[in-house]
């Protein structure tokens, strides 16, 4: 299993090649990557570093405070949420707190480099493997070698903190009005689309009003399920199978206070509810693993 660990600066560099030496003594089946050793003299750079991103199946991502705004970093942070899940993609933070990311960088479960959160990014690793280690053997393996790795960690020299100083409450708030604004815009499309329901063309024509309406909230819990259940890990897909089902239960609260149905239209007002019920207890499961 090829591991892809991104670094930028001499302390994040030091972090990674500390990794790279001592992840495949604990889930044997690693074979870590990173360029400032395993690029030779003379090979293509670009063309190289493109394949081993394509080629890897988790990727590692060496945090510092004096790298988290490097273009490096953000590019190779980039490419890799592009050929990987967001699960498989994990900033390691050495001398960061997970509130100082922002950006790009803040979509995904960051670890920090103490025990345990470095047992979880090996949990994570190997969750992920095709032929994983034993839970327990993996512990056992952790324990045994973790003292070497923090031995090596704390040789590793922090850049000044007042070098880069933590991010202010105003940028804080700012990320997180950005983040609201855009819940915002994707709830309002999915009302839309639910508005668009009497103008959109169901089979057969002959249905009435109620029953079109209906359709599309049926079609849109339908297509938030596949989504879903191809990436359960997706924490967009997650949020947006959320809305979906909520939004449907009260569109569908709202239609029978609002009009007699018919037995028709009850009917499958009934099924679509509990579609909607499940689904929304799916996301919840899904939040709370």
């Amino acid at each position: 299993m090829k591991v892809f660990i991104s670094w930028s600066g001499n302390c994040s560099k030091q972090v990674a090649e500390a990794l790279r030496d001592w992840l495949p003594l604990v889930l044997h089946y690693v074979k870590p990557w990173l360029s400032s050793k395993d690029i030779s003299a003379g090979e293509r750079w670009a063309s190289l570093l493109a394949r081993e991103l394509n080629d890897s199946s988790f990727g590692i991502i060496c945090l510092t405070r004096d790298n988290i705004s490097a273009d490096w970093i953000l590019f190779e942070s980039g490419a890799l949420s592009k050929s990987l899940e967001e699960s498989r993609v994990v900033p390691y933070l050495f001398d960061l707190d997970t509130r100082e990311l922002g950006g790009p960088l803040a979509q995904f479960q960051a670890k920090k480099t103490g025990r345990e959160s470095t047992l979880d990014l090996l949990r994570s690793i190997n969750q992920n493997a095709d032929s994983p280690v034993d839970p327990g053997r993996l512990n056992e393996l952790f324990d045994a070698l973790w003292p070497k790795f923090e031995a090596r960690l704390r040789t590793i020299s922090a850049v000044d903190e007042s070098s880069q100083p933590l991010r202010t409450g105003e940028e804080i708030m700012e990320e997180i009005v950005t983040t609201m604004r855009s819940l915002e815009t994707r709830i309002l499309n999915l009302e839309k689309s639910v508005k668009y329901a009497v103008a959109r063309p169901v089979s057969g024509g002959d249905r009435d009003d109620d029953m079109v309406y209906l359709e599309l909230l049926n079609r849109l819990l339908q297509e938030a399920r596949v989504r879903l259940r191809r990436e359960p890990q997706n924490r967009e897909f997650i949020r947006d199978a959320r809305i979906a089902a909520e939004q449907c239960l009260f569109r569908i609260k709202r239609l029978f206070i609002e009009k007699e149905l018919s037995d028709e239209a009850k009917k499958y007002s009934d099924e679509i509810r509990q579609e909607a019920q499940a689904l929304l207890n799916l996301t919840e499961e899904t939040e709370a693993e």
